[in-house]
């Protein structure tokens, strides 16, 4: 999405997500990007394959797997065993025909803690395995506030926003401590690709 709507910020008229405007030259401590989920699915000649993924995986995320062969479990369907780590990182695999089918999730709390060397050595190895990506999220953390998320509801309830059909906003809170949070989502629920803004 390049833009979610156009504001006057110091007197200049730019779009948020542009590199224009004084309020773009941030400083690098502001702002943080990174992968915040991965989930995919690579293919192998046998069940040494669903091994080998369980070991990257793995190393690249310090964490240790409890597998278990041979014990089916439905993940969007059916697969005959799995992997999962106590930081909610999973592997399943199948057997189809003469090879292995491996799926595989990622979640954030591993994505984020994982060391920058160790995502581009795991990247690298599920490249080289022509891993089909199901999903990723990516998150960018704005350390300092500079987005105004009330801004970006507006702008939504207002329809100023392009690359998306539909969007969603949602407030919480709890009556004893008075506080609120919010969400806008660009993005239908079952659409492929969705943005989230929110306040953490």
């Amino acid at each position: 999405m390049k833009s979610l709507t156009r504001f006057q910020s110091a007197g200049i008229n730019a779009a948020p997500m542009s590199n224009t405007g004084p309020d773009s030259q941030l400083d690098s401590q502001a702002w943080s990007a990174r992968p915040d989920w991965l989930q995919g699915v690579v293919y192998g000649p046998s069940l040494d394959s669903f091994q080998e993924l369980v070991e990257v995986i793995q190393r690249c995320c310090q964490t240790t797997f409890d597998i278990r062969l041979d014990s089916p479990i439905t993940r969007g369907i059916k697969w005959d065993g799995y992997a999962v780590s106590p930081h909610g990182a999973q592997v399943a695999y199948r057997k189809i025909g003469m090879e292995v089918e491996l799926w595989f999730s990622i979640p954030g709390q591993l994505c984020s803690s994982m060391p920058r060397a160790s995502f581009l050595r795991l990247a690298a190895y599920l490249q080289c395995q022509k891993v089909k990506v199901t999903r990723i999220d990516l998150a960018l953390d704005d350390f300092e506030r500079r987005l105004d998320l009330a801004m970006v509801a507006d702008a939504a309830r207002a329809g100023n926003y392009s690359g998306a059909q539909h969007f969603t906003v949602v407030e919480s809170g709890a009556k004893s401590d008075g506080q609120r949070g919010m969400s806008v989502v660009f993005g239908a629920p079952g659409s492929d690709k969705r943005v989230t803004f929110y306040d953490k």
